[in-house]
């Protein structure tokens, strides 16, 4: 049933990985960047960008869809990951950093005179 997103982050942050066996093309899994905020690795699918996003053994690992000794082997490797994780949401995806880049595009913009 439905879970309230800050208990959602709990849950994330007391486990550890999140698995995410998507067989889709998906734009940018919101589930991913909530995941590393709180320090969780999370193991996926190399379909789409949720195989893009994921950086295999840093933030998590990646496995064929449908290979069902790839996902078991993932799982099994995932261990001690959640501080380069965290490390990453922060360099990448947090509220600074997408600050930091939207206003050097408006900058870029603007010096253009569009």
């Amino acid at each position: 049933g439905f879970v309230p997103n800050n208990e959602a982050l709990k849950i994330i942050a007391n486990s550890k990985a999140i698995v995410l066996p998507t067989q889709c093309y998906e734009g940018f899994p919101m589930s991913i960047v909530e995941a590393f905020s709180v320090g969780t690795p999370v193991i996926c699918s190399d379909l789409g960008n949720a195989g893009s996003v994921v950086e295999e053994g840093i933030t998590g690992y990646k496995f064929t869809a449908d290979l069902v000794d790839e996902i078991i082997q993932a799982v099994k490797r995932c261990h001690g990951l959640c501080s380069q994780t965290k490390k990453v949401y922060k360099d990448n995806y947090s509220v600074e950093k997408n600050y930091e880049l939207i206003s050097s595009i408006y900058k870029a913009i603007q010096m253009k005179g569009l």
